[in-house]
């Protein structure tokens, strides 16, 4: 039997739909980059699926907050986001192309001891992006309902 591959285009349509290998990396571009006409300045972010402790934390947190009292809910929904933005944040594993538009100079990716992105340079991001990556790992892993159109 002939092994098959997955052409780009129809490898992209089925995230979310198929497992993707935790010990890999995909190059990730937010939509609002891929206007940007010369590609040596727009921004790629090198991303990883989440690991099965990881998908678990995540829902024990949502677990927490679901849980709270509704008088404590903005605290706990607070701590939520911040655990779970540094689960996400594990899931950078490098980035090209992120300049510092106060002096022009290129960000060089860096990790922290567990080869996650450092906290110093994840802070630094915008929340949107933060958002958009979050919410790409959360498709890769099969965390999200996938697009139903997106098959058609």
């Amino acid at each position: 039997m002939e092994k098959r591959i997955l052409d780009e285009e129809t490898r992209k349509t089925l995230y979310g739909y198929l497992p993707f290998s935790v010990g890999s990396s995909i190059e990730f571009i937010p939509d609002q980059f891929k206007s940007i006409s010369d590609e040596s300045l727009r921004p790629v972010f090198s991303i990883r699926s989440l690991k099965q402790s990881e998908k678990i934390q995540l829902q024990i947190n949502y677990s927490d907050y679901n849980r709270a009292k509704e008088k404590d809910k903005d605290e706990i929904l607070i701590k939520t986001s911040f655990k779970n933005l540094s689960i996400i944040r594990s899931c950078v594993t490098g980035w090209k192309n992120l300049f510092d538009c106060s002096n022009g100079n290129e960000i060089e990716f860096a990790t922290d001891e567990n080869g996650a992105c450092t906290v110093e340079l994840w802070d630094m991001l915008p929340d949107w992006i933060k958002t958009e990556i979050f919410t790409f790992v959360q498709k890769i892993s099969c965390l999200s309902v996938p697009d139903k159109t997106s098959l058609e």
